[in-house]
């Protein structure tokens, strides 16, 4: 981020990376998504021989407000019965924003989300244990950033950014990433990739940034097809892109089309990486005018002859089954299409988006991608 002239790069303390990564994870309470226990449970058993089984109410998409109070009503009793243990995150997105928050909560008794939404999280979150997270993913970067996604009771997804909240140790083991299903792979590599793509074209300078950001694209977008084919050196690649492109937006922000996947998202409970990839080359289209030099940047990094960084994209999304289209939402996306696009122009993320919000050509392009 950049305040008073002066750019700041925050990220955690440590961050292990490479094949066995996660054999260094010392033991603590472990909390983990039951299909990565199940994958992993003798190396999780390493960490601790009781974990926490964490699983969201909803399918699919970000923890809700009620999964993040339950998770901290039980962290603030093994706090308590070993306050000097470390609290290790293992999975993907959804578990690991919910142990950051419920973390904070812990160690915060009777803070409300109320009072996280209007303040922030509390300096009195200091006083938390370690955290480490290990992503168990290919999208989502959250182990090495200062956000946490929520859903509210609402159905709204709110982004919650605070140093807080930033792990002290970040484990990337490609290890997690080869068992995933290849539609996994290709909807959370994507997300990657958008993360890498919003994070390359945001408004705020930080040439930090700027590098991990436009070298995490290259290598996402280069090993999305080959991975989604089942080559593990492509997943090992596309999970470090993802690493560096979640500490590039972390400290750059994203913009517009994680402003849209968040009001469509949370209203049809769609995959977010999916999500992101179906909308990202629309977004491209619309932001070209104000950061056309940027996106040809990305693209030539692919060595590709001819075309362009939408058409190629396109092209992966077809190429791995996730579609071009948002069709697949029929006419109760088609009605309220005037009323996303008026959200997202209102998100604080288009504060950094490269081209200010024009409701009306956003909702056009939405209507394009929904026929």
């Amino acid at each position: 981020m950049k305040k008073n002239g002066i750019i700041t790069f925050h990220g955690p303390k440590f961050i292990f990376f490479g094949r066995g990564a996660s054999e260094r994870i010392p033991r603590g309470t472990a909390v983990v998504s039951p299909s990565v226990y199940a994958h992993f449970m003798e190396a999780i058993q390493n960490i601790d021989g009781n974990p926490v089984l964490f699983s969201r109410a909803a399918p699919t998409g970000e923890p809700g407000e009620d999964d993040v109070l339950k998770l901290a009503a039980i962290l603030k009793d093994r706090i308590s019965a070993a306050p000097k243990l470390p609290v290790a995150a293992i999975g993907g997105g959804s578990v690991i924003d919910a142990v950051k928050l419920a973390l904070c909560m812990a160690s915060c008794p009777g803070l409300t989300f109320e009072e996280i939404y209007s303040g922030g999280i509390p300096a009195e979150a200091f006083c938390r244990p370690s955290l480490i997270a290990a992503e168990t993913t290919a999208g989502t970067g959250t182990a090495v950033t200062a956000v946490a996604v929520v859903t509210k009771k609402d159905n709204v997804k709110r982004g919650i950014v605070s140093p807080l909240l930033i792990p002290d140790e970040a484990y990337y083991d490609p290890c997690f990433i080869d068992v995933l299903p290849k539609e996994v792979f290709a909807s959370s590599a994507m997300d990657a990739l958008t993360h890498a793509i919003e994070a390359y074209v945001s408004t705020i300078e930080n040439e930090p940034a700027d590098t991990m950001s436009l070298r995490a694209a290259e290598l996402l977008a280069k090993s999305v097809l080959d991975g989604y084919q089942g080559s593990s050196a492509a997943r090992a690649r596309a999970h470090c892109g993802n690493m560096m492109a979640g500490q590039a937006f972390s400290n750059a922000r994203l913009g517009l089309c994680h402003a849209l996947a968040h009001s469509i998202g949370a209203r049809f409970g769609l995959a977010h990486g999916r999500l992101n990839a179906i909308l990202l080359p629309a977004v491209i289209d619309y932001n070209y005018p104000s950061a056309g030099k940027k996106y040809d940047r990305i693209y030539a990094s692919l060595d590709l002859p001819g075309g362009s960084l939408p058409e190629y994209i396109r092209g992966l999304n077809s190429k791995t089954g996730i579609g071009n289209s948002l069709s697949f939402l029929g006419a109760a996306f088609k009605a309220i299409i005037d009323d996303i696009a008026a959200e997202a122009a209102a998100s604080s993320l288009m504060a950094v988006n490269p081209r200010p919000a024009d409701n009306a050509k956003i909702a056009e392009f939405l209507r394009k991608i929904s026929t």
